[in-house]
């Protein structure tokens, strides 16, 4: 006879209250446009023996890059039907302006629990997308 676990209610052990304000005003149409020009950015990753933790950023001519990013992961529900066949797991990454080459930077974790740095050098989404894709694979790291 296997024993049964006692149940544990889930206690709270820590709160950070945040406080968001009110806006006054509309946005104005310039904010407007620069928001439809984002595009969100997905990981496939069909590597298991890699967990993406970490990702940042430079646009085109950035002279410095971003500051590192958590990697979400993600059930894969919002992808476009032609991608939700491929295997392995999707990670959300970030959102990027479509039509500029960036470079993304991808900090993962290996079974050795050594930190490694992936690079994937001018990345573009075009306009007519409205998601972009990275794979992680076995053999050529991150691709575009």
């Amino acid at each position: 006879m296997i024993a049964k676990k006692n149940y544990e209610k889930p206690q709270l052990l820590t709160q950070r209250p945040v406080v968001f304000a009110d806006p006054v005003e509309e946005a104005c149409p310039e904010d407007l446009a620069a928001t439809e020009r984002l595009r969100p950015l997905y990981l496939l990753s069909r590597r298991t023996d890699l967990k993406p933790i970490a990702t940042r950023l430079a646009i085109h001519g950035d002279r410095r890059r971003g500051d590192w990013q958590r990697v979400f992961h993600d059930p894969g529900a919002s992808k476009e039907s032609e991608w939700q066949n491929a295997d392995g797991e999707w990670f959300f990454l970030c959102y990027v302006p479509h039509g500029s080459h960036f470079t993304i930077e991808l900090q993962t974790l290996g079974p050795d629990a050594k930190t490694r740095i992936a690079v994937a050098n001018e990345v573009s989404i075009p306009a007519e997308r409205k998601l972009g894709l990275l794979v992680l694979s076995k053999k050529h790291g991150v691709a575009s």
